[in-house]
């Protein structure tokens, strides 16, 4: 699947423990969690090689935007895994691993929230979606409830929130932008573009 990885931002509270950093060709060792994001785009065809990426890669979690879903259902998820979205035309979704000991904190149609533990850290796993013409700010919010809401927590932040920064390696800078720069300045987060 060539879907382009959108930005994610990580925050590592004070005292928690650092996520080990993943090696992009390492063999699977339990002490590291392997993860992306990608936008399906609502594509079918992306949604059906879903199943061999998440196979192929060993991915540990996945953070999905706009995903296929027929009859409300998002398709082609490999055994071992399961899905959290909103029952509704999900606009982000979290595919995770059965081992892992996670627990759906919240989820509506363009934000899910789940919490496990990876060995002995604490972990808060955020995928949302935020519309071109949806108001950034008011999902910013709520997302900034969640990571206050789970102080001490490692969070992993994963979406496409349409907005453009120099930051991130766009050309210009727009007003989403810097209100996702600001977002992340104020919480301490830290913005990775893959």
């Amino acid at each position: 699947m060539d879907a382009p990885l959108e930005n994610v931002m990580c925050k590592k509270e004070k005292g928690s423990k650092s996520l080990p950093e993943p090696s992009m060709d390492r063999v699977p060792h339990p002490t590291f969690l392997k993860g992306a994001h990608i936008n399906l785009g609502n594509a079918r065809a992306a949604n059906t090689q879903l199943n061999q990426t998440i196979t192929h890669q060993q991915f540990d979690f996945l953070s999905l935007n706009e995903p296929y879903s027929f009859e409300n259902n998002i398709i082609c998820i490999p055994r071992g895994y399961k899905i959290i979205a909103h029952d509704n035309q999900p606009k982000a979704a979290i595919i995770i691993r059965d081992s892992f000991d996670s627990q759906m904190v919240f989820k509506n149609q363009f934000l899910v929230v789940i919490q496990f533990n990876f060995y002995r850290i604490k972990c808060l796993l955020i995928s949302t979606y935020c519309p071109p013409r949806g108001i950034l700010t008011q999902q910013l919010a709520i997302i900034q409830l969640w990571i206050e809401k789970f102080p001490g927590y490692s969070v992993l932040l994963l979406g496409d929130f349409n907005s453009k920064s120099r930051v991130w390696g766009k050309r210009n800078t727009d007003e989403r932008g810097n209100q996702l720069l600001s977002f992340c300045n104020n919480l301490d987060l830290n913005i990775e573009t893959l």
